[in-house]
Formats: C-alpha cells, sequence, structure tokens
C-alpha cells in the first residue's frame, strides 16, 4: 500500500512539475505571414514570370530577357509595416540581395545580369 501511495505522489508530482514549466516557458515568437494573394513583377527584364502558387509570402521568380540585374516585386496590397525578406538566385554565378524594401515593393539586386534564370524569396513579418 506505501508503494501505490508514494507511485501516486510520484505521478502528481511529476504532472504538477510539468504543468509549472509550460507557465513558465516562453512562447516562441509569432512568425506573420504576408498575405497568400498573388504578387505583380515590376522590372525584371522582358517577360518575366511567377511560378504557379507564387504569393506574397513567398514564390520563384523567373527573370525576363535582356540584361536583368534588378528585379522589383510588388505585394498585392500595401502591408502595415516593411517585411523581412531573403532570396537565393538559382546559379552560383551571381550574388543577390535586397536592395530596397518598402511595404508595397521589394526590389532584388543582383551582381550580374540573371537573363531567364529564377530568384526564390520568401518575406515575412508583416501582414
Amino acid at each position: 500500500m506505501r508503494r501505490l501511495a508514494a507511485v501516486v505522489l510520484l505521478i502528481i508530482g511529476l504532472a504538477t512539475s510539468a504543468d509549472a514549466l509550460r507557465a513558465t516557458s516562453p512562447s516562441p515568437p509569432p512568425t506573420a505571414s504576408l498575405s497568400l494573394s498573388v504578387p505583380t513583377l515590376g522590372s525584371c527584364g522582358t517577360s518575366p514570370s511567377l511560378a504557379t502558387g507564387s504569393t506574397d509570402s513567398y514564390g520563384q521568380i523567373t527573370t525576363g530577357s535582356g540584361v536583368v540585374t534588378s528585379c522589383a516585386l510588388n505585394f498585392s496590397h500595401t502591408l502595415s509595416r516593411q517585411p523581412f525578406c531573403i532570396l537565393s538566385p538559382r546559379s552560383t554565378a551571381i550574388t543577390a540581395d535586397v536592395a530596397s524594401v518598402s511595404t508595397s515593393v521589394v526590389t532584388f539586386g543582383l551582381s550580374a545580369t540573371l537573363t531567364i534564370g529564377q530568384i526564390y524569396y520568401h518575406c515575412l513579418g508583416a501582414s
């Protein structure tokens, strides 16, 4: 009987400790996604395109023809604040960065021309 009582007390103690731990553990910060609406492309060569399924939050841009050293992605609506954006060109021959960002457009800068190449992007932190 004493062993049973000790096991019950141990289980109750563990449950209480777990509840206390959950109550004091910090929650991860929220990650606000942008809209799942489809953006448009500004200057990005002649006849650039967005892959099917691309949104304000993430997607793939295929740059157009001509000399393409920057590419503008226009969000589907004005955001409440500037988002945080990252990108990756599908090329090892060039580097890329976020040249500018606002509540309505992000412009990606490229170190060399990327004619009919892909840029993968991900923006978050605003709505």
